[in-house]
């Protein structure tokens, strides 16, 4: 096996076990190239929902169960041709498999002790991180009622000042995912 050939089956690995892009970790929905796309997702059972004249699938996938179940299957172009940060850095030589592999296991990490966490708060069921995220980041909130959110989502917030940059620093082509 060639270099190139193992470099890309570390990444198809590592990125097929992350799944933060997949479960709604950092995207709220995955947008669909065209009319095709749109039936290929209808197929596998995913929501085609329209938004601003362009059609997506919301996040998380239900095809994500700890790992992409369909990944060596036909499936919308998104879900191929995206690449998060790291594994784009991996790509280009700028990261090693093992600074990528180190940062995304961090995220990964972090994201189960946030979701452990959610579970004190009923406010957040079936809510994904990326859709919980603003509801505790609510700068209108008055002085005292920024107090008040404190006390209750502190454990949250603390485990988000870690996780929420991560995050942000693993995200690419956003526009790509999320924005129609």
């Amino acid at each position: 096996m060639t270099i190139e050939a193992k470099l890309e089956s570390a990444i198809s690995a590592l990125c097929v076990s992350c799944g933060l892009c997949c479960d709604g970790t950092l995207f709220k929905q995955a947008n669909l190239k065209d009319k095709k796309d749109s039936a290929l997702a209808d197929s596998l059972g995913l929501k085609v929902i329209e938004k601003q004249g362009k059609e997506a699938f919301p996040l998380p996938c239900h095809h994500f169960k700890s790992c992409c179940t369909i990944y060596q299957q036909p499936r919308p172009k998104i879900c191929g041709n995206y690449y998060c940060q790291p594994l784009t850095e991996l790509k280009k030589g700028v990261l090693t498999l093992e600074d990528a592999s180190a940062l995304i296991e961090r995220a990964v990490r972090l994201k189960q002790q946030f979701t452990r966490a959610c579970q004190s708060f009923p406010e957040f069921a079936n809510q994904s991180i990326s859709q919980i995220r603003p509801q505790l980041q609510s700068p209108s909130l008055t002085d005292a009622q920024q107090r008040g959110h404190r006390e209750r989502y502190g454990v949250l917030l603390i485990i988000g000042l870690k996780l929420f940059p991560l995050l942000d620093e693993i995200k690419q082509k956003k526009k790509a995912i999320d924005n129609p």
